[in-house]
């Protein structure tokens, strides 16, 4: 999924809680790094199709199912950070 920069902040936000990482000289010892985890959808009942991403802000995590398709990707990925953004509006 092509993101622009603003689409980029959405989704460092949506996996970190914030709009930026802090730079490296300033992160301390026991900082994680932002990281992605891809399941099968044996980890959930019923098909990918039906999940959207995931996030755990905490330790900074991103949970992506595996979807049939780039074009399911894609707009599943699109509803979870227009879902996130209307959230973080409210």
């Amino acid at each position: 999924c092509d993101l622009t920069d603003h689409g980029a902040k959405l989704l460092l936000a949506f996996m970190t809680g914030s709009k930026a990482l802090p730079p490296s000289e300033s992160r301390p010892a026991d900082y994680s790094r932002p990281s992605i985890l891809v399941y099968n959808d044996w980890h959930f009942p019923g098909s990918a199709d039906a999940h959207l991403p995931t996030a755990s802000t905490c330790i900074k995590q991103l949970y992506m199912p595996v979807y049939p398709s780039r074009e399911a990707f894609v707009a599943k990925f699109r509803t979870a950070l227009a879902d996130f953004q209307v959230g973080e509006e409210s």
